[in-house]
């Protein structure tokens, strides 16, 4: 169940990662793939005079346009006359999606960075001892190290879930017990070991949680 969990939340970190490039493409398609670069474009504008550089920003987002008006003449006949239009609202929109560029680009590496660092976790057990004893005092290296060779991705998944949660003091206790509770046979396969052989220290930790905040509230009424 804990291997199904961890899996589940790797797949939801990686449809982020595909919900933010899929919307890069669709505003780039809509746009007629002007968007992609279209941040890139304006922080990396050559420093030109006004006269010989072209703005990134008026490009997809013009401000003066050719406009044809049809009004009737004094025979009757239709008179197609043509005007510059100024478009103010397009003042807006390009700061508006530069704004949604940068938001859209920061994400995109943010979640692939996460998923990298998720895929390093999975494949390096000394990864994964490295942030276990990052999140406390939590005993020699040997010690975790063997208890971590008999957990599964789930269970690692699990207890660093704990560890966000709670302090660092209470993580070590939890650590320091599992690893005195976990004693495993040499003929027990590995995956097949983890927080459900030591489920009663887990409901004595539950209880005394528990316990404590029952108190707390009956200190509180008084």
């Amino acid at each position: 169940m804990n291997k199904k969990y961890c899996y589940l939340y790797f797949l939801c970190e990686a449809l982020n990662f595909v919900n933010v490039v899929s919307q890069m493409y669709m505003l780039d398609s809509f746009f007629g793939g002007m968007f992609l670069h279209y941040g890139a474009k304006i922080f990396f504008l050559p420093t030109k005079d006004d006269k010989g550089r072209f703005d990134p920003l008026i490009e997809t987002f013009p401000r003066v346009t050719k406009c044809d008006f049809y009004k009737f003449g004094s025979s009757g006949t239709i008179q197609i006359l043509d005007y510059l239009c100024i478009l103010p609202q397009n003042l807006l929109n390009e700061k508006i999606f530069l704004v949604m560029w940068v938001w859209f680009v920061f994400l995109a590496i943010v979640t692939a960075l996460q998923l990298v660092f998720h895929i390093l976790v999975f494949r390096f057990l000394s990864i994964r001892l490295r942030l276990l004893e990052q999140r406390g005092k939590v005993g020699r290296s040997s010690e975790l190290e063997h208890l971590l060779k008999f957990m599964d991705l789930g269970d690692f998944f699990l207890l660093q879930a704990i560890g966000k949660n709670i302090n660092a003091f209470a993580f070590s206790d939890v650590i320091k017990g599992l690893t005195e509770e976990i004693k495993p046979p040499a003929s027990a396969p590995k995956g097949e070991i983890g927080f459900s052989l030591n489920h009663s220290f887990i409901s004595e930790a539950d209880s005394d949680i528990i316990d404590l905040k029952y108190r707390k509230k009956m200190n509180h009424l008084d």
